[in-house]
């Protein structure tokens, strides 16, 4: 590139000027507000994270809170929170419309177990019975009735589903 002085002098100081501006923005704290939807395991690498001070480390100080996960996926839709450790209702928000973004996914499988009292011994012998999931649309909801219809049974036909948020 050839400059003369007047435009060398101009290039000089505009490039110092964004030099210093990048410098000082990166010296500058980052914050985030975080949310996780789950008390589980899977949500364990931001625990550990957050536990040991990688964000801060990092240079990013990151308010972490827990969530049901419908409330982290409200909270993320009207600003309140910036990313979330979100289940399915963030993928069903994001059709229906919101502005979110998908970027990864931390497991790409369900890590559920289904308990029983004793008498149930296959999940043929749940037809007729009630089983319980955490709430309408959430990760444990989506699971069952897929592991019920992959067992012949259909979901609030032949096994009522119980919502029980709140636990």
């Amino acid at each position: 590139m050839v400059l003369n002085a007047k435009y060398k002098k101009a290039f000089l100081i505009i490039s110092l000027s964004a030099m210093l501006n990048v410098q000082a923005a990166s010296a500058q704290e980052m914050s985030l507000r975080a949310v996780y939807n789950a008390l589980s395991g899977v949500m364990a690498p931001i625990w550990v994270g957050q536990d040991a001070g990688l964000f801060t480390k990092q240079g990013v100080n990151v308010d972490l809170k827990y969530l049901a996960a419908t409330t982290a996926v409200q909270g993320m839709v009207g600003g309140g929170e910036e990313i979330g450790l979100v289940g399915s209702q963030g993928i069903d928000a994001k059709l229906e419309g919101a502005d979110l973004t998908y970027v990864a996914s931390g497991l790409p499988v369900f890590v559920f177990q289904l308990y029983a009292r004793p008498e149930i011994k296959t999940m043929a012998d749940l037809k007729g019975k009630v089983v319980a999931v955490t709430q309408p649309a959430a990760s444990t909801d989506y699971a069952m009735r897929i592991v019920l219809k992959r067992n012949g049974l259909e979901p609030d036909k032949d096994v009522r589903i119980l919502l029980c948020s709140g636990y």
